[in-house]
């Protein structure tokens, strides 16, 4: 049976390596650049809110009374799972002499600091699954794939063509988040005229084969649709349907397939324009993107080389209104951590805890992390999507 000193000096050993790489794997994440983060406390979580804006109307030279509103309250439902793993090693391999003793540090080690990184980059991994799959309403992909995530506020996925400015009077307009179809063959987007949305940018590629004949969209091109796909949300109004959003679109997210092409637009002084269908020469850029407001785009390796959807899937971008989101109460993505990722070791014997009589029958030693947190769809007015054709 293992000496308790022995197990204090396993444990304190297998948590340094955890500690270490958790502390290393977090300064790299860029999910919350993208989301807010909400602790929660309970297995059911309900955010509530008041859907922004009020309606203010002319009462005349005398007013004459008011108009009462009735605040519409929305919420946002929140169910946190766990995040579990563990490993089992026999006792031997930390108590018997040579190589076979020191081997069980090692892989108890190993195995603390791959935990350790996967429960660090949980949150990432959990938020971009959410992005990449928030057309619909379960995960496409990723660890949770085929559970349930729900729609928004308004009943519709987070990204939808089809959002209402106030989903109690739809008659005052509806709004699109979600970009897709309608590609012309120079590689520039097509506009989407629908009744009652006005006219949206279909599917605006900024790099890829969507040029005439398949070739590259050229970055004159790509610089029409990034200004089509702003343009548009630019006249996104309040729920009054009048009132503009103001909102400011400022964060290309993007995959690597994009990445030489969203650098070049984001930080070029000049780009060369297509002689056929913009005249020849070239155009100065550099004063109108600081203009824009447009940071340094974020680019996420988990969006490119994935072929479990679409090869074309690399070529989906998104905008986010980054600095509204971070004002705003929810954002667009919500990362919900309820539990924080812990690891404890268990042996026969273990602390104060006496003799665990499993774990002295089968002379082992068995380590569990296990962390539990959420996710949820957020506000559609601060996020959006430009999806290749599927």
């Amino acid at each position: 049976m293992l000496d308790p000193s022995v197990s204090v000096d396993i444990r304190t050993t297998v948590e340094y390596r955890a500690v270490q790489e958790f502390a290393e794997i977090t300064a790299n994440l860029t999910y919350d650049q993208i989301c807010q983060t909400i602790p929660i406390t309970s297995g059911e979580h309900v955010l509530y809110h008041r859907l922004n804006g009020a309606i203010v109307k002319d009462f005349g030279d005398f007013g004459g009374g008011v108009d009462y509103e009735q605040p519409i309250i929305v919420e946002q439902k929140i169910r946190p799972t766990y995040q579990k793993g563990g490993l089992e090693l026999p006792e031997a391999m930390f108590t018997d002499s040579g190589m076979m003793g020191k081997l069980g540090y090692q892989v108890a080690g190993d195995w603390a600091a791959d935990a350790a990184s996967a429960n660090a980059y949980w949150p990432q991994r959990a938020i971009i699954s959410l992005l990449r799959s928030a057309y619909g309403t379960t995960f496409v992909t990723g660890p949770l794939y085929g559970r349930s995530f729900g729609n928004c506020y308004d009943g519709l996925p987070l990204f939808s063509v089809g959002h209402t400015y106030n989903f109690r009077r739809p008659s005052l307009g509806v709004f699109s988040n979600f970009f897709t179809g309608g590609v012309l063959n120079d590689g520039r987007a097509a506009d989407m005229t629908r009744t009652g949305y006005g006219t949206c940018p279909g599917f605006a590629p900024l790099a890829g084969p969507f040029g005439d004949g398949s070739a590259e969209i050229s970055l004159a091109a790509a610089w029409d649709n990034l200004w089509k796909v702003i343009a548009y949300i630019r006249t996104i109004k309040m729920p009054d349907g009048v009132t503009p959003r103001y909102l400011e679109p400022d964060l290309i997210i993007c995959g690597p397939k994009l990445q030489k092409n969203v650098l070049m637009l984001t930080s070029a002084e000049f780009i060369s324009m297509n002689a056929s269908t913009y005249g020849g020469g070239s155009t100065e850029i550099k004063g109108t993107i600081s203009k824009l407001g447009l940071k340094g785009p974020l680019i996420l390796s988990e969006l490119g080389g994935n072929t479990d959807l679409d090869a074309d899937e690399d070529y989906d971008w998104y905008l986010l209104c980054s600095e509204r989101a971070k004002r705003s109460r929810y954002g667009g993505l919500i990362y919900a951590p309820r539990e924080p990722f812990d690891l404890k070791m268990f042996a026969a014997v273990s602390g104060n805890a006496g003799i665990n009589l499993e774990l002295a029958e089968k002379d082992a030693i068995k380590w569990i992390t296990k962390g539990r947190s959420g996710v949820s769809v957020g506000l559609p007015q601060f996020l959006f999507k430009s999806q290749a054709t599927r």
